[in-house]
C-alpha cells in the first residue's frame, strides 16, 4: 500500500493517459468519471474503493452512445466496489472492440449474465448501417469473475472466449454450451455443479470439442 489517497475524478483532464495504476491505494471514485480518456489502455485499480458509476436509462439511444475508454485492452478491478449486476457491468464495455481481458474477482458483482445475441445498434452517426448483437465485448478472451455473488451464466459463450474463471460463486445455472465449441478453459472451484451432468470432484477433463473444465463442486455428494 503506497498510502496514496484521492479521487479518480481529479484525473479526468488527463485525456492522453494510456496507463493507469492505482492498485492497492486509498483511491476512491468511479470508473465513469474517467470514461472520456480516449487513449487509456490498461487501468489497474485492484484492491481500491473504486466503484462502477455507469448508469444506462431504459430508453438509451445507442446511436448517440459515447464508448467509454475506446482504446481499452485490459481492465483490472479485482477487489473493488463495482457492486452491480454482471450483465450491466459487461454491457458498459460491449462496444470496446480492443478489450481482451477483464479481471473482476471479488468486485461485488452479482446476478446473472446472458451471452446470447441481442438486438442492439452500434453507436455512431452511421449506426443504422451496422447491427451489433454481442452482449459483451466481442473480442473478449479472458473473463475472471471469481469470489463474487453470481448466480447464473447463460450462453452461448462468446466465440473468442478462451478463459472463464467462476470459482467461489453461488452459481446455480451455467449453460451447457460452455462445455462445447472452441477450446475454453473453465475454472469452477467450490461451487455446486451447475450442469445437468455429474462430474467427479477435483477433476481436470477435456471434452470432445477441446474445452478444458476444472471442476471442484462444493457438495461432496456430486
Amino acid at each position: 500500500n503506497t498510502g496514496i489517497v484521492g479521487n479518480l475524478e481529479s484525473l479526468r483532464s488527463m485525456t492522453q493517459m494510456t496507463e493507469l495504476s492505482v492498485y492497492n491505494t486509498g483511491i476512491v471514485g468511479n470508473l465513469e468519471s474517467l470514461s472520456s480518456m480516449k487513449q487509456l489502455l490498461h487501468p489497474h485499480a485492484a484492491r481500491t474503493a473504486v466503484s462502477f458509476g455507469f448508469k444506462f436509462p431504459a430508453s438509451l439511444d445507442w446511436r448517440s452512445f459515447s464508448v467509454p475508454f475506446p482504446s481499452l485492452e485490459l481492465l483490472d478491478v479485482c477487489g473493488t466496489k463495482m457492486n452491480t449486476e454482471l450483465a450491466t457491468f459487461l454491457a458498459a464495455f460491449k462496444f470496446n472492440v480492443h478489450l481482451r481481458t477483464i479481471l473482476a474477482d471479488a468486485a461485488g458483482l452479482n446476478g446473472t449474465a446472458d451471452f446470447a445475441p441481442q438486438g442492439c445498434i452500434a453507436p455512431g452517426a452511421q449506426a443504422q448501417q451496422y447491427e451489433w448483437k454481442e452482449p459483451a465485448p466481442r473480442g473478449l478472451t479472458t473473463l475472471s469473475i471469481k469470489d463474487n455473488h453470481i448466480s447464473g451464466i447463460m450462453g452461448p459463450p462468446p466465440s473468442t472466449l478462451a478463459v472463464l474463471i467462476l470459482s467461489n460463486n453461488p452459481l446455480t445455472t451455467l449453460d451447457n454450451r460452455f462445455l462445447k465449441g472452441s477450446k475454453l478453459a473453465l475454472e469452477m472451484h467450490n461451487i455446486i455443479n451447475p450442469f445437468d451432468k455429474i462430474f467427479p470432484m477435483d477433476r481436470n477433463r477435456q471434452n470432445g470439442q477441446g474445452s478444458y473444465i476444472c471442476l471442484e463442486p462444493a457438495s461432496t455428494g456430486l
